[in-house]
């Protein structure tokens, strides 16, 4: 009888980073914007592979109103009895029930018509995608600012590895190909501040 073959993964793998400069060419973004990045920890390195991926992500446009939360960084806030949290922005680090808190409001820029609309509200870092909300309703306002009834319906948790992102399971098949389809596109909006919207074709 002849012999098995065997196949085992090497301990070293070979990988290759560039520089930050180099790194922001391949994005076509900037040297800040690759820092920013960093900073988050959903850019965990600059290996080729993984930048290359992220720079073939395809650009995301709508036929109708699509708004895209365009977050900072996550940062401490002074503590918030209606959503029981202390911190807002993105990071790696947060849990995904911290995610959504950080995520679901007070937000003053977006029409409500079109969150509910779109029910999947993508949440960037520098155009790209780090999580997404579903959206199923209005938990309540803040003076002019809605907080809005949310679950985590998918969240990168490292870009260019989008083998590694979380899609919530308990969704439809056609609704975890849009959270899918959010997770892996660029943000094509060009609209100041935190609430943005999809550019149309």
């Amino acid at each position: 009888m002849s012999p098995k073959l065997i196949q085992q993964d090497s301990d070293r793998k070979a990988s290759l980073t560039v520089s930050r400069q180099k790194a922001a060419e391949l994005l076509g973004t900037s040297d800040a914007s690759v820092q920013f990045l960093l900073e988050s920890g959903y850019l965990p390195d600059l290996d080729v592979s993984r930048l290359l991926t992220m720079a073939n992500y395809p650009l995301l446009y709508t036929d109708g109103d699509y708004p895209v939360l365009q977050q900072a960084l996550a940062s401490e806030i002074e503590p918030e009895p209606y959503l029981n949290r202390t911190q807002i922005g993105e990071s790696v680090k947060h849990t995904d029930a911290e995610c959504v808190l950080a995520n679901q409001g007070a937000w003053t820029n977006f029409r409500d018509s079109d969150v509910l609309a779109a029910r999947f509200l993508p949440v960037t870092l520098r155009k790209f995608t780090v999580s997404v909300l579903h959206v199923t309703g209005i938990l309540g306002y803040n003076g002019d600012r809605t907080v809005y009834d949310a679950t985590l319906a998918g969240r990168v948790r490292e870009l260019g590895k989008p083998e590694l992102n979380f899609i919530d399971p308990n969704l439809s098949p056609a609704d975890q190909e849009i959270v899918r389809t959010l997770l892996t596109s660029r943000s094509t909006s060009n609209v100041p501040g935190p609430c943005g919207k999809l550019k149309t074709l």
